[in-house]
Order: C-alpha cells, then structure tokens, then sequence
C-alpha cells in the first residue's frame, strides 16, 4: 500500500517538473533565438518483491526527473528588415560582454546602438568583436556572411561567432544566455545574415498537445493518492473497528 502510494506520488512531483519546463517554453516561444529545454524523467530501480518467501515480481518506487536538456535546434529565420538584427545560419553563438568581463553565448541576435555608439544586445550588454567591444557609430553600415561589419565602405571589424566543442559542455542559464564550460569549436559553419533573426525553436502545437498529455497524468497521480488515502482511512477508521 505504502509503495504504491510512494510510486504515485513519484510520478505528481515529476509531472509537475515537466509541467514547469513546458510553461517556460511556451512563455518563451516568441523570444528570438529561444533553445527549447526538455526534462527527462527515470525510474528509482526496480528491486525484487517477495511474499512467504515466493518472487512475485520486480517492482519500482516510481519515476523522478533526471536532468533537464536543450535543443539546439535551429529555429526558422524570420525577415526584419532591420539592420541591427542579425541571424546566424548553422553553427554558432554570438558572443556577449557582462559587466563583470565574462562573455555569455546567444543566439539572440536583436541587437541595438547604445549613446556611445556600441553595438548592445537587448539588456544593454555589448557584442563582442574580434578586436573586443564593436564600436559602429551610427545604423548606417552592412554585415557580409562572414560577420565582417563594413561603414562607408571601411572595414570595422568582425562579430565574434563561436561554438563549444561539445554541447554538453554549454550551461543554459537565465535570460537566453548560455556559458560554455568546456573548449571551443573550431571550423565553425555558419553565415551571418543582417535584416533578420532566429524565431525559437519551440513547435506551438507539439508543446500544446505535450501538456495536455502531462497534465493528464498529473490528474491521473493525483487521483491515485486520494484513491490511496481513502483505502487507508477506511483500514484505519473502519475495519479496525470490527
């Protein structure tokens, strides 16, 4: 009784879990360059039941969430027109300066002009170059496939493009920011296009039908507790009596 009780209630914290990183896709679908996470679920072991000394099976105390993944799936490519929005085709990452000197990864490429005339992501954190901070001026200016960013025909500089070796090795953190952890790629593919950006690579449909589906079980975990509580209440409140 008491290890299926556990097992149900296994399964409502984990269905909870996925619930959680389906909402956060879905908040984030038209977040540009937005990597679609996953929570991948498994089970506490199986261990052998045994009853008057007879094997009547293998059982497990439930399921519980393993680690959350990302797809780094790349996301449709969307027309903006707009000279400040890049979108990188293939591999690749644009490489963001933090306050503090670190450089955090992304794929957002809705950038901006900050009063000195640096090129920002949406938070005001500037876009590396090859040669640090990339000072354009004015809007006036073309990027080629290569990241090579020209002004009245003079060369600037070229928007820093890199990948991790291993995407394992990439921590996804807050605000669509990645840290690689581990070495970097080398031999990149990747084309970078001006006048456009990458959509999120969340598919709205499969994401609505998916939590249809986990909030199902989640009723179905829940009402195996009550369905549990009920048994016990009446073994303790009932068949005690007699």
């Amino acid at each position: 009784m008491y290890t299926g009780f556990h097992t149900a209630a296994s399964g409502l914290t984990a269905q909870s879990r996925i619930l959680d990183t389906m909402g956060n896709n879905i908040a984030n679908a038209d977040s540009a360059g937005y990597k679609k996470d996953y929570l991948v679920t498994t089970t506490f072991g199986e261990h052998l039941e045994m009853q008057n000394g007879v094997n009547v099976g293998n059982v497990n105390f439930g399921t519980r969430a393993d680690a959350t993944y990302t797809s780094f799936e790349q996301g449709a490519e969307i027309s903006t027109g707009r000279p400040l929005d890049f979108f990188i085709k293939g591999e690749g990452f644009f490489n963001i300066i933090m306050p503090d000197g670190t450089v955090r990864l992304t794929r957002n490429g809705q950038f901006s002009l900050n009063q000195d005339g640096l090129l920002t992501d949406s938070r005001g954190n500037t876009v590396a170059g090859q040669n640090g901070p990339i000072l354009i001026g004015s809007s006036d200016f073309t990027v080629d496939e290569a990241g090579r960013i020209y002004r009245d025909g003079q060369y600037l500089d070229v928007l820093a493009v890199t990948a991790p070796a291993d995407y394992n090795n990439l921590d996804k953190i807050d605000e669509g920011y990645f840290v690689n952890t581990g070495a970097a790629g080398e031999n990149i593919d990747f084309s970078v296009i001006q006048g456009s950006v990458e959509a999120s690579n969340i598919d709205m449909v499969q994401e609505m039908a998916d939590m249809i589906a986990s909030s199902r079980n989640f009723q179905s975990c829940s009402r195996i507790i009550k369905v549990f509580d009920e048994i016990m209440d009446m073994a303790a409140n009932q068949v005690g009596r007699l």
